[in-house]
């Protein structure tokens, strides 16, 4: 079994009912790419890639996913990483599932934050 020192969680969300994008899942796969290996092919970063392309990526699921993550704990380095629709709102900003609607917008940084801290 080969050891990483780093973990990366790869979020790309292309799918949205009200607003799809395009490239997000894209821009997640080719992270996944450059995170994998070194240039000598060597493990580098144990990536975990969640797009909309493989399943509906909702708020809840983001959510598990994210604190799955940051629980494991195992790299030296860890990341993040999510390409999709973000919010605003008038006390923080968000990270927005596929489920996203108004009031109810996604992860919020200060709950993002709060897992990482956990961590």
């Amino acid at each position: 079994m080969t050891e990483y020192p780093n973990e990366a969680l790869l979020i790309g969300i292309d799918h949205y009912h009200w607003q799809p994008l395009r490239g997000c899942v894209a821009d997640a796969e080719a992270m996944h790419a450059t995170l994998a290996y070194h240039d000598d092919g060597s493990a580098n970063f144990d990536c975990s890639l969640l797009t909309s392309a493989d399943e509906e990526v909702s708020e809840a699921r983001m959510r598990r996913a994210i604190k799955s993550f940051f629980k494991k704990g195992r790299g030296e380095i860890g990341i993040l990483y999510f390409s999709g629709h973000g919010g605003d709102g008038e006390y923080d900003n968000y990270l927005m599932g596929q489920d996203a609607e108004a009031y109810d917008v996604g992860i919020s940084f200060t709950e993002l934050m709060n897992i990482v801290n956990g961590s």
